[in-house]
């Protein structure tokens, strides 16, 4: 029975390693239209197009309508948050103060 059992797991072995085997080549093209075609089929991806990069109001930069984490060069705000820790641009470091040199 463990002979018929290996013999059962080698065969399958064999079978998985030939079927992985199989080169298939990605196609990736851009159609008349400029959309990104892959294998054939056509994708909402659209190819060569100039960016836009604008600054949202709170002064990020956002580029194709997805906001950033990059602010513009601005003056800096520096200011200490309730539980005594330095604050600047609206993001808490991790540089503790004592609230009494306040």
């Amino acid at each position: 029975m463990k002979k018929l059992i290996s013999v059962f797991a080698l065969i399958l072995t064999f079978c998985l390693l030939f079927t992985s085997c199989n080169n298939d080549d990605l196609t990736v093209e851009v159609n008349a239209d400029g959309y990104v075609v892959v294998n054939g089929i056509k994708t909402d991806i659209v190819a060569d197009r100039d960016d836009i990069i604008e600054i949202d109001a709170e002064g990020f930069v956002v580029v194709n309508g997805t906001k950033t984490a990059h602010k513009i060069h601005t003056a800096d705000q520096i200011s200490v948050s309730d539980d005594g820790y330095v604050v600047v641009n609206g993001i808490k470091t991790e540089i503790a103060t004592d609230k009494a040199d306040i």
